[in-house]
Protein backbone atom coordinates (compact mmCIF):
# COMPACT_ATOMS: atom_id res chain seq x y z
CA UNK A 1 0.00 0.00 0.00
CA UNK A 2 1.19 3.55 -0.69
CA UNK A 3 2.45 5.75 2.12
CA UNK A 4 0.08 8.37 3.51
CA UNK A 5 0.76 11.93 4.60
CA UNK A 6 0.49 12.72 8.33
CA UNK A 7 -2.41 15.09 7.63
CA UNK A 8 -4.42 12.39 5.89
CA UNK A 9 -3.76 9.90 8.69
CA UNK A 10 -4.81 12.43 11.33
CA UNK A 11 -7.98 13.38 9.42
CA UNK A 12 -8.91 9.73 8.83
CA UNK A 13 -8.19 8.90 12.48
CA UNK A 14 -10.48 11.73 13.60
CA UNK A 15 -13.24 10.41 11.36
CA UNK A 16 -12.60 6.95 12.78
CA UNK A 17 -13.10 8.26 16.32
CA UNK A 18 -16.36 9.98 15.39
CA UNK A 19 -17.71 6.99 13.45
CA UNK A 20 -16.62 4.61 16.19
CA UNK A 21 -18.30 6.68 18.90
CA UNK A 22 -21.55 6.50 16.89
CA UNK A 23 -21.33 2.74 16.37
CA UNK A 24 -24.32 2.21 18.66
CA UNK A 25 -26.37 3.57 15.75
CA UNK A 26 -24.69 1.22 13.29
CA UNK A 27 -25.38 -1.93 15.30
CA UNK A 28 -29.19 -1.79 14.93
CA UNK A 29 -28.68 -1.03 11.22
CA UNK A 30 -26.89 -4.38 10.80
CA UNK A 31 -30.13 -5.85 9.45
CA UNK A 32 -29.63 -3.62 6.39
CA UNK A 33 -25.83 -3.62 6.19
CA UNK A 34 -23.06 -3.87 8.76
CA UNK A 35 -21.53 -0.41 8.75
CA UNK A 36 -18.49 -1.38 10.80
CA UNK A 37 -17.41 -4.00 8.26
CA UNK A 38 -17.57 -1.33 5.56
CA UNK A 39 -16.01 1.64 7.36
CA UNK A 40 -12.85 -0.09 8.66
CA UNK A 41 -11.59 -1.32 5.23
CA UNK A 42 -12.57 2.03 3.72
CA UNK A 43 -10.38 3.89 6.23
CA UNK A 44 -7.65 1.32 5.64
CA UNK A 45 -7.76 1.93 1.88
CA UNK A 46 -7.81 5.70 2.31
CA UNK A 47 -5.21 6.29 5.00
CA UNK A 48 -3.70 3.01 6.16
CA UNK A 49 -4.10 0.65 9.12
CA UNK A 50 -3.94 3.18 11.99
CA UNK A 51 -7.30 4.93 11.32
CA UNK A 52 -8.95 1.55 10.77
CA UNK A 53 -7.56 0.24 14.06
CA UNK A 54 -8.68 3.39 15.89
CA UNK A 55 -12.18 3.06 14.43
CA UNK A 56 -12.49 -0.57 15.52
CA UNK A 57 -11.15 0.17 19.02
CA UNK A 58 -13.44 3.16 19.57
CA UNK A 59 -16.41 1.25 18.13
CA UNK A 60 -15.99 -1.64 20.56
CA UNK A 61 -15.31 0.75 23.44
CA UNK A 62 -18.44 2.78 22.75
CA UNK A 63 -20.58 -0.36 22.54
CA UNK A 64 -19.15 -1.59 25.83
CA UNK A 65 -19.78 1.78 27.51
CA UNK A 66 -23.37 2.12 26.28
CA UNK A 67 -24.67 -1.45 26.03
CA UNK A 68 -22.20 -3.53 28.04
CA UNK A 69 -19.43 -5.99 27.36
CA UNK A 70 -21.77 -8.42 25.63
CA UNK A 71 -22.56 -5.85 22.93
CA UNK A 72 -18.84 -5.20 22.44
CA UNK A 73 -18.23 -8.94 22.04
CA UNK A 74 -21.05 -9.13 19.48
CA UNK A 75 -19.56 -6.16 17.64
CA UNK A 76 -16.13 -7.78 17.57
CA UNK A 77 -17.64 -10.85 15.93
CA UNK A 78 -20.16 -9.16 13.63
CA UNK A 79 -17.98 -6.40 12.16
CA UNK A 80 -14.52 -6.70 13.68
CA UNK A 81 -13.67 -10.14 12.31
CA UNK A 82 -15.09 -9.64 8.77
CA UNK A 83 -13.35 -6.25 8.52
CA UNK A 84 -10.03 -7.84 9.45
CA UNK A 85 -10.58 -10.51 6.78
CA UNK A 86 -11.17 -7.87 4.09
CA UNK A 87 -8.16 -5.80 5.15
CA UNK A 88 -5.90 -8.87 5.29
CA UNK A 89 -6.89 -9.81 1.74
CA UNK A 90 -6.29 -6.24 0.59
CA UNK A 91 -2.81 -6.33 2.10
CA UNK A 92 -2.20 -9.70 0.43
CA UNK A 93 -3.39 -8.15 -2.87
CA UNK A 94 -5.98 -10.84 -3.48
CA UNK A 95 -8.04 -10.65 -6.67
CA UNK A 96 -11.16 -8.48 -6.51
CA UNK A 97 -13.81 -11.19 -6.71
CA UNK A 98 -11.82 -13.30 -4.25
CA UNK A 99 -12.16 -10.40 -1.81
CA UNK A 100 -15.87 -10.09 -2.58
CA UNK A 101 -16.56 -13.77 -1.96
CA UNK A 102 -14.41 -13.77 1.18
CA UNK A 103 -16.15 -10.66 2.53
CA UNK A 104 -19.60 -12.14 1.95
CA UNK A 105 -18.54 -15.48 3.43
CA UNK A 106 -16.94 -13.85 6.48
CA UNK A 107 -19.99 -11.67 7.14
CA UNK A 108 -22.51 -14.49 6.77
CA UNK A 109 -20.26 -16.80 8.77
CA UNK A 110 -19.97 -14.28 11.61
CA UNK A 111 -23.74 -13.88 11.74
CA UNK A 112 -24.29 -17.65 11.75
CA UNK A 113 -21.62 -18.09 14.42
CA UNK A 114 -23.35 -15.51 16.62
CA UNK A 115 -26.69 -17.31 16.30
CA UNK A 116 -25.13 -20.66 17.16
CA UNK A 117 -23.18 -19.22 20.11
CA UNK A 118 -26.31 -17.63 21.56
CA UNK A 119 -28.28 -20.85 21.24
CA UNK A 120 -25.45 -22.90 22.72
CA UNK A 121 -24.72 -20.64 25.67
CA UNK A 122 -28.05 -18.97 26.45
CA UNK A 123 -30.61 -21.12 24.67
CA UNK A 124 -32.07 -17.95 23.15
CA UNK A 125 -32.39 -16.47 19.70
CA UNK A 126 -30.50 -13.48 18.36
CA UNK A 127 -33.71 -11.43 18.29
CA UNK A 128 -34.49 -12.14 21.96
CA UNK A 129 -30.99 -11.17 23.05
CA UNK A 130 -30.99 -8.00 20.92
CA UNK A 131 -34.40 -6.84 22.14
CA UNK A 132 -33.48 -7.50 25.78
CA UNK A 133 -30.27 -5.55 25.26
CA UNK A 134 -32.13 -2.53 23.91
CA UNK A 135 -34.80 -2.81 26.62
CA UNK A 136 -32.13 -2.74 29.34
CA UNK A 137 -30.49 0.18 27.57
CA UNK A 138 -33.83 2.04 27.58
CA UNK A 139 -34.31 1.29 31.29
CA UNK A 140 -30.98 2.97 32.01
CA UNK A 141 -31.86 6.20 30.20
CA UNK A 142 -32.57 9.37 32.06
CA UNK A 143 -36.18 10.66 31.76
CA UNK A 144 -35.05 13.36 29.33
CA UNK A 145 -33.16 10.94 27.08
CA UNK A 146 -36.01 8.40 27.20
CA UNK A 147 -38.44 11.12 26.11
CA UNK A 148 -36.08 12.21 23.31
CA UNK A 149 -35.72 8.60 22.13
CA UNK A 150 -39.48 8.15 22.04
CA UNK A 151 -39.84 11.40 20.10
CA UNK A 152 -37.41 10.07 17.51
CA UNK A 153 -39.50 6.90 17.17
CA UNK A 154 -42.64 9.02 16.77
CA UNK A 155 -40.99 11.17 14.08
CA UNK A 156 -39.84 8.13 12.08
CA UNK A 157 -43.15 6.28 12.43
CA UNK A 158 -41.49 3.40 14.30
CA UNK A 159 -43.89 2.28 17.07
CA UNK A 160 -46.93 0.69 15.59
CA UNK A 161 -48.56 0.81 19.05
CA UNK A 162 -48.83 4.58 18.79
CA UNK A 163 -52.04 6.22 17.74
CA UNK A 164 -51.90 9.51 15.88
CA UNK A 165 -53.03 11.31 19.02
CA UNK A 166 -50.34 9.60 21.11
CA UNK A 167 -47.61 10.50 18.62
CA UNK A 168 -48.85 14.09 18.58
CA UNK A 169 -48.82 14.20 22.38
CA UNK A 170 -45.27 12.79 22.46
CA UNK A 171 -44.04 15.47 20.07
CA UNK A 172 -45.84 18.41 21.68
CA UNK A 173 -46.68 17.82 25.34
CA UNK A 174 -44.65 14.78 26.33
CA UNK A 175 -45.67 11.79 28.47
CA UNK A 176 -44.97 10.71 32.00
CA UNK A 177 -41.90 8.57 32.66
CA UNK A 178 -44.04 5.45 33.16
CA UNK A 179 -45.94 6.04 29.92
CA UNK A 180 -42.71 6.70 28.05
CA UNK A 181 -41.11 3.46 29.23
CA UNK A 182 -44.27 1.47 28.49
CA UNK A 183 -44.30 2.72 24.91
CA UNK A 184 -40.58 2.11 24.43
CA UNK A 185 -40.89 -1.49 25.63
CA UNK A 186 -43.94 -1.93 23.41
CA UNK A 187 -41.94 -0.76 20.41
CA UNK A 188 -39.17 -3.25 21.17
CA UNK A 189 -41.71 -6.09 21.58
CA UNK A 190 -43.40 -5.26 18.27
CA UNK A 191 -40.06 -4.97 16.49
CA UNK A 192 -38.95 -8.32 17.91
CA UNK A 193 -42.06 -10.09 16.66
CA UNK A 194 -41.47 -8.78 13.14
CA UNK A 195 -37.78 -9.69 13.24
CA UNK A 196 -38.45 -13.31 14.24
CA UNK A 197 -40.25 -13.94 10.96
CA UNK A 198 -37.94 -11.96 8.71
CA UNK A 199 -34.60 -12.60 10.44
CA UNK A 200 -33.17 -15.17 7.96
CA UNK A 201 -34.00 -12.95 5.00
CA UNK A 202 -32.57 -9.85 6.65
CA UNK A 203 -29.36 -11.58 7.70
CA UNK A 204 -28.80 -13.04 4.23
CA UNK A 205 -29.51 -9.71 2.55
CA UNK A 206 -27.31 -7.84 5.01
CA UNK A 207 -24.43 -10.27 4.55
CA UNK A 208 -24.58 -10.04 0.77
CA UNK A 209 -24.87 -6.25 0.68
CA UNK A 210 -22.18 -5.75 3.32
CA UNK A 211 -19.71 -8.08 1.62
CA UNK A 212 -20.19 -6.43 -1.76
CA UNK A 213 -19.78 -2.89 -0.43
CA UNK A 214 -16.92 -3.78 1.94
CA UNK A 215 -14.91 -5.13 -0.99
CA UNK A 216 -16.01 -2.68 -3.70
CA UNK A 217 -15.67 0.71 -1.98
CA UNK A 218 -12.11 0.20 -0.65
CA UNK A 219 -11.17 -1.30 -4.02
CA UNK A 220 -12.46 1.82 -5.76
CA UNK A 221 -10.51 4.07 -3.40
CA UNK A 222 -7.32 2.09 -4.01
CA UNK A 223 -7.89 2.21 -7.77
CA UNK A 224 -8.29 5.99 -7.62
CA UNK A 225 -5.05 6.23 -5.65
CA UNK A 226 -3.19 4.14 -8.23
CA UNK A 227 -2.65 1.20 -5.90
CA UNK A 228 -1.62 -2.09 -7.48
CA UNK A 229 -4.74 -3.82 -6.18
CA UNK A 230 -7.09 -5.70 -8.47
CA UNK A 231 -10.38 -3.86 -8.94
CA UNK A 232 -13.30 -4.55 -11.28
CA UNK A 233 -15.71 -1.62 -11.84
CA UNK A 234 -19.44 -2.27 -11.55
CA UNK A 235 -20.14 -2.18 -15.27
CA UNK A 236 -17.88 -5.23 -15.73
CA UNK A 237 -19.71 -7.38 -13.19
CA UNK A 238 -21.61 -10.45 -14.43
CA UNK A 239 -23.51 -13.17 -12.58
CA UNK A 240 -21.99 -16.59 -13.41
CA UNK A 241 -24.47 -19.24 -14.67
CA UNK A 242 -23.68 -21.48 -11.69
CA UNK A 243 -25.00 -18.78 -9.34
CA UNK A 244 -28.29 -18.67 -11.22
CA UNK A 245 -28.47 -22.47 -11.11
CA UNK A 246 -27.89 -22.37 -7.36
CA UNK A 247 -30.62 -19.77 -6.87
CA UNK A 248 -33.08 -21.88 -8.85
CA UNK A 249 -32.25 -25.00 -6.82
CA UNK A 250 -32.69 -23.10 -3.55
CA UNK A 251 -35.93 -21.56 -4.75
CA UNK A 252 -37.33 -24.94 -5.81
CA UNK A 253 -36.34 -26.50 -2.48
CA UNK A 254 -37.86 -23.66 -0.47
CA UNK A 255 -41.02 -23.82 -2.58
CA UNK A 256 -41.41 -27.55 -1.88
CA UNK A 257 -40.93 -27.00 1.86
CA UNK A 258 -43.46 -24.17 1.82
CA UNK A 259 -46.01 -26.24 -0.11
CA UNK A 260 -45.54 -29.09 2.38
CA UNK A 261 -46.18 -26.61 5.23
CA UNK A 262 -42.95 -27.45 7.00
CA UNK A 263 -42.29 -25.33 10.10
CA UNK A 264 -40.08 -22.39 9.24
CA UNK A 265 -40.54 -22.86 5.49
CA UNK A 266 -41.99 -19.37 5.12
CA UNK A 267 -38.84 -17.82 6.57
CA UNK A 268 -36.65 -19.99 4.33
CA UNK A 269 -38.62 -19.02 1.22
CA UNK A 270 -38.46 -15.35 2.20
CA UNK A 271 -34.69 -15.62 2.67
CA UNK A 272 -34.20 -17.24 -0.75
CA UNK A 273 -36.36 -14.63 -2.48
CA UNK A 274 -34.56 -11.80 -0.68
CA UNK A 275 -31.14 -13.23 -1.52
CA UNK A 276 -32.17 -13.58 -5.16
CA UNK A 277 -33.45 -10.01 -5.17
CA UNK A 278 -30.07 -8.74 -3.93
CA UNK A 279 -28.09 -10.80 -6.45
CA UNK A 280 -30.14 -9.74 -9.46
CA UNK A 281 -30.49 -6.15 -8.29
CA UNK A 282 -26.68 -5.99 -8.37
CA UNK A 283 -26.73 -7.61 -11.83
CA UNK A 284 -29.31 -5.02 -12.90
CA UNK A 285 -27.17 -2.20 -11.54
CA UNK A 286 -24.21 -3.53 -13.53
CA UNK A 287 -26.34 -3.78 -16.68
CA UNK A 288 -27.58 -0.21 -16.23
CA UNK A 289 -24.01 0.91 -15.66
CA UNK A 290 -22.97 -0.63 -18.99
CA UNK A 291 -25.86 1.01 -20.86
CA UNK A 292 -25.35 4.40 -19.23
CA UNK A 293 -21.63 4.23 -19.98
CA UNK A 294 -22.28 3.49 -23.64
CA UNK A 295 -24.42 6.63 -23.89
CA UNK A 296 -21.52 8.76 -22.62
CA UNK A 297 -23.21 9.65 -19.34
CA UNK A 298 -20.90 11.13 -16.70
CA UNK A 299 -19.78 8.79 -13.88
CA UNK A 300 -21.44 10.89 -11.18
CA UNK A 301 -24.78 10.92 -12.96
CA UNK A 302 -24.53 7.16 -13.58
CA UNK A 303 -23.92 6.48 -9.91
CA UNK A 304 -26.79 8.77 -8.85
CA UNK A 305 -29.26 7.07 -11.20
CA UNK A 306 -28.20 3.56 -10.18
CA UNK A 307 -28.38 4.33 -6.45
CA UNK A 308 -31.75 6.00 -6.96
CA UNK A 309 -33.06 2.96 -8.82
CA UNK A 310 -31.81 0.56 -6.15
CA UNK A 311 -33.37 2.69 -3.44
CA UNK A 312 -36.74 3.46 -5.05
CA UNK A 313 -37.48 0.52 -7.37
CA UNK A 314 -35.14 -2.35 -6.39
CA UNK A 315 -37.47 -4.99 -7.84
CA UNK A 316 -37.46 -3.27 -11.22
CA UNK A 317 -33.66 -3.17 -11.17
CA UNK A 318 -33.68 -6.87 -10.23
CA UNK A 319 -35.94 -7.62 -13.21
CA UNK A 320 -33.45 -5.81 -15.44
CA UNK A 321 -30.73 -7.96 -13.88
CA UNK A 322 -32.64 -11.17 -14.61
CA UNK A 323 -33.13 -10.07 -18.22
CA UNK A 324 -29.42 -9.28 -18.49
CA UNK A 325 -28.39 -12.61 -16.97
CA UNK A 326 -30.63 -14.49 -19.40
CA UNK A 327 -30.54 -12.36 -22.56
CA UNK A 328 -27.56 -10.02 -22.20
CA UNK A 329 -24.37 -10.21 -24.22
CA UNK A 330 -23.01 -12.79 -21.79
CA UNK A 331 -26.45 -14.15 -20.87
CA UNK A 332 -27.26 -17.81 -20.41
CA UNK A 333 -29.78 -18.01 -23.26
CA UNK A 334 -27.66 -15.76 -25.49
CA UNK A 335 -24.61 -17.94 -24.91
CA UNK A 336 -26.58 -21.10 -25.63
CA UNK A 337 -27.90 -19.63 -28.89
CA UNK A 338 -24.43 -18.49 -29.96
CA UNK A 339 -23.04 -21.92 -29.26
CA UNK A 340 -25.85 -23.56 -31.20
CA UNK A 341 -25.31 -21.24 -34.16
CA UNK A 342 -21.59 -21.92 -34.05
CA UNK A 343 -22.18 -25.67 -34.06
CA UNK A 344 -24.66 -25.27 -36.92
CA UNK A 345 -22.18 -23.25 -38.98
CA UNK A 346 -19.51 -25.84 -38.32
CA UNK A 347 -21.81 -28.59 -39.57
CA UNK A 348 -22.60 -26.55 -42.72
CA UNK A 349 -18.90 -26.08 -43.43
CA UNK A 350 -18.34 -29.82 -43.13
Amino acid sequence: MKSNSPGKVIAASALGVVAGAMQFIGLPLSMVCVTGTIIAPLLFAWAGPLPAAIFLAVSLGSLAALLGGGAAAIGALIFGLPALVVMALMRARALFFTRVKAAIGAQLGAMLALILILYATLGRSLVDVAMDMFAKWADGLSPQLAQLTLQQFALTGAGTLMTVDTAQQILTEGLSQAETMELLHGIFDTTGQALRLGLPAMLLSSGLVTGLIAAALPGYVCARRGEELDYVPLHQWHVPPRVTAGVLVCLATAGILFAARVDGAESVLSAVLTGGLVIYAVAGAAALGRRFRETGMSPGFRVALIIGGLWIVPRLVAMIGIASVLLGRQGIITGHMKKKMKDQNKEDDD
